[in-house]
């Protein structure tokens, strides 16, 4: 029941997260250091990470992006945990990110199983599950990516899916350098 309680009560505030992302008091905008950023999440991923022996790197130089904080954590946060979740035992996942014109783009790649090109299209949509077979096993709730699309397009970013199956997948975000909530 405990394990219930506390699987609905992630569900609820996934869904908050996901409706509080187009409400404007939530676009507090700072500048937000990439490397520490990514460090700071490994560190809160590091058990996961350490159980299936799964290492990172992060080539991020001295970026920053300029948003709000808390999301910008989340995004980046669901994406190495999903590349954490799904990723091949002893595996790598690579992060990196590059100053594009008048962007920032970030790509979170993994080498597990790949998405296939059916699901692609629909990966971002709220409470779609790839393979609703393992559901349960790897966790979750189904919002992840949804909430991290809505937070990228917060930022008046864009988020891309690459993927081929076998060959792991790459998510590429890009950010404004200076958005206007």
């Amino acid at each position: 029941m405990l394990y219930s309680v506390d699987r609905l009560s992630r569900i609820v505030d996934d869904l908050l997260l996901l409706a509080s992302a187009g409400d404007s008091a939530s676009h507090d905008k700072e500048e937000v250091m990439l490397e520490p950023l990514f460090e700071a999440i490994q560190s809160e991923l590091v058990f996961q990470m350490g159980e299936r022996c799964i290492t990172c790197t992060a080539a991020c130089g001295e970026l920053t992006v300029t948003g709000n904080p808390a999301f910008l954590y989340r995004i980046f946060f669901n994406l190495m945990e999903n590349a954490c979740k799904y990723g091949h035992d002893g595996g790598h996942i690579w992060i990196e990110a590059a100053r594009q014109e008048n962007r920032v783009s970030v790509s979170v790649k993994d080498d597990g199983p790949g998405i296939s090109s059916e699901h692609l299209p629909y990966i971002f949509d709220a409470f779609y599950r790839v393979d609703k077979s393992h559901s349960r096993e790897i966790g979750g709730t189904g919002l992840g990516l949804a909430i991290t699309r809505n937070a990228v397009l917060m930022h008046r970013g864009a988020i891309k899916a690459y993927s081929t199956e076998g060959e792991g997948t790459i998510f590429t975000v890009r950010i404004p350098l200076n958005y206007i909530a």
